[in-house]
């Protein structure tokens, strides 16, 4: 660019050459102006700048109304609220859910009807309608009203004891197991010894040739008692029955005790049997007899 005048030393400007239509002049430090190449028209419209020097970058970009994300870097962009409106939705494969409803979302990332359930989750949808579980070795169980399809029984129990059902409308609690096997008696009196379907009897009493035993006044079919006679011994036991009863001979057998309670079953020796009851509360059948004959009364 040409020099375009002269600077006086009291400041007037003497013109030298000729200048650009709307060009912004510069001072060349040796009391010269030059034509700068910048053009201000006459709508104040600038052109012609290269670079312009940022002295303040913050007062800058807030002049020029930008936000936080005008400084970071393309490839590490942190949004951390707002809200982003008019835009195609994101795939899934680009961590969008590919839907504008939440409904279509769902389906997209494979969401089942379980996604839209509240807490606590009711039985009916595979829950348990609690909000809290309960203390450590608690039985969750079918609740007893209709406001509580399922309820808790809270107590672990002791070492030993199993869960028993206590009925219908009523929770189950631990209780003491009963006991396995045969419980077996050893009558120590000949006569008033009661029996008790489900157990056994053992007749062992000295000088006394029967050991007396009654049947039980009431049993199911199926139920039995163990009748046993102490080999060398010296007893022996003797059935007697209740009114209505009366007990039928083992199998290839056609005999049976009187009915009522002359009826008895005595054994002519120390043997072993056992009686099933075959109609409930009234026949009994000698079942697993060893040796002998029984003496049957008429």
């Amino acid at each position: 660019m040409s020099n375009a005048g002269i600077i006086k030393e009291r400041g007037d400007t003497v013109a030298t050459g000729t200048m650009t239509d709307n060009a912004v002049i510069r001072g060349d430090g040796d009391k010269r102006i030059q034509d700068s190449g910048v053009t201000l028209d006459d709508s104040d419209n600038m052109s012609g700048v290269n670079t312009l020097s940022v002295i303040d970058a913050a007062t800058t970009r807030t002049n020029l109304g930008l936000g936080s994300m005008s400084t970071q870097a393309a490839n590490s962009v942190a949004i951390t609220g707002g809200s982003i409106t008019g835009i195609t939705d994101i795939a899934v494969a680009d961590g969008g859910t590919g839907a504008s409803t939440a409904a279509n979302a769902r389906t997209n990332l494979g969401l089942g009807t379980i996604a839209v359930q509240n807490t606590p989750l009711t039985t009916s949808v595979g829950g348990t309608g609690l909000t809290t579980m309960t203390p450590a070795g608690a039985v969750l169980c079918a609740g007893v009203t209709q406001i509580a399809p399922v309820q808790v029984v809270e107590s672990a129990g002791t070492t030993g004891q199993v869960l028993t059902s206590n009925g219908a409308g009523a929770l189950p609690t631990f209780q003491a197991a009963a006991g396995g096997g045969v419980t077996w008696h050893t009558p120590t009196s000949p006569t008033g010894n009661q029996m008790i379907s489900g157990h056994g009897y053992i007749a062992s009493i000295t000088d006394e040739y029967y050991v007396y035993l009654t049947l039980p006044t009431t049993a199911a079919v199926g139920e039995f008692i163990y009748l046993v006679s102490i080999p060398n011994g010296w007893s022996s036991w003797s059935v007697i029955q209740n009114a209505g009863q009366s007990i039928r001979g083992w199998t290839g057998e056609s005999w049976s005790t009187t009915v009522g309670v002359t009826g008895t079953l005595s054994p002519g020796d120390r043997v072993d049997a056992m009686l099933v009851c075959i109609i409930a509360n009234t026949t009994w059948k000698v079942f697993g007899y060893a040796s002998m004959d029984l003496l049957i009364p008429t």
